[in-house]
C-alpha cells in the first residue's frame, strides 16, 4: 500500500496502469466454473484476469458456492442479467 500511495515519488519513470473497469455479481446458485465462462462469454484467461482466486477452480471445474462474488467486465454483467 505504501508503494501505491507514494507511486509518484518512488516510481517516477514507471507509467501507472489504468484501473480495470469491473462489475461484481453474486452467483445465485452453485455454478460450475465452465458454466460461468459460457454465461459470461469469457474464456478462461479473461475470467482469471478478473478473478485470480479462481485458478484452481477453473482447473478442476469446481462448483462455486451461492453468493460467490464474481468480478466481470461491465459488458459481461449485462449478458449475465439477460440469462
Amino acid at each position: 500500500m505504501y508503494a501505491e500511495k507514494y507511486h509518484e515519488l518512488i516510481f517516477k519513470e514507471v507509467p501507472r496502469e489504468p484501473l480495470q473497469e469491473r462489475e461484481i455479481i453474486r452467483v445465485a446458485a452453485g455454478t460450475r466454473t465452465r458454466a460461468l465462462m459460457k454465461i459470461t462469454g469469457m474464456n478462461q484467461e479473461q475470467l482469471l484476469r478478473y478473478n485470480l482466486d479462481l485458478r484452481g477452480a477453473l482447473k478442476f471445474n469446481t462448483t462455486l458456492p451461492r453468493g460467490f462474488k464474481l468480478h466481470v467486465p461491465p459488458a459481461s454483467k449485462m449478458r449475465v442479467s439477460a440469462n
